[in-house]
C-alpha cells in the first residue's frame, strides 16, 4: 500500500485534474482501510472478552456453590 500511494504521490501532476483524484483517491482508501483495520481489532477484543466472561457467568449460574464469583459479580453484589 505503501508503495502504491508513494506511486501515485511521484506521479502527480498538479496541473492535471485526473492525476490529483488519483493521488486523492490513493490517500483516502489508505486511511479507510488503516481505521476499518483498527475497528476491527477493537470490535473483536470486545467481543472475546464478552465472550469469556458470558461463558464464566454460565458456569457459575449451572453451580453458584463455587467459590469465586465471576468478575460481573464483583461489581454488582446481589444473591442468587
Amino acid at each position: 500500500m505503501a508503495h502504491v500511494q508513494y506511486a501515485a504521490h511521484l506521479q502527480h501532476n498538479p496541473s492535471d485534474p485526473l492525476s490529483s483524484a488519483h493521488t486523492t483517491l490513493c490517500s483516502m482508501i489508505l486511511d479507510e482501510l488503516l481505521i476499518t483495520e483498527s475497528a476491527l481489532n477493537f470490535f473483536l477484543s470486545i467481543r472475546t472478552l464478552l465472550r469469556k466472561d458470558c461463558a464464566e457467568i454460565l458456569h457459575w449460574l449451572k453451580d453458584p456453590s463455587e467459590p469465586v464469583r465471576p468478575p460481573i459479580f464483583l461489581f454488582f453484589p446481589f444473591d442468587r
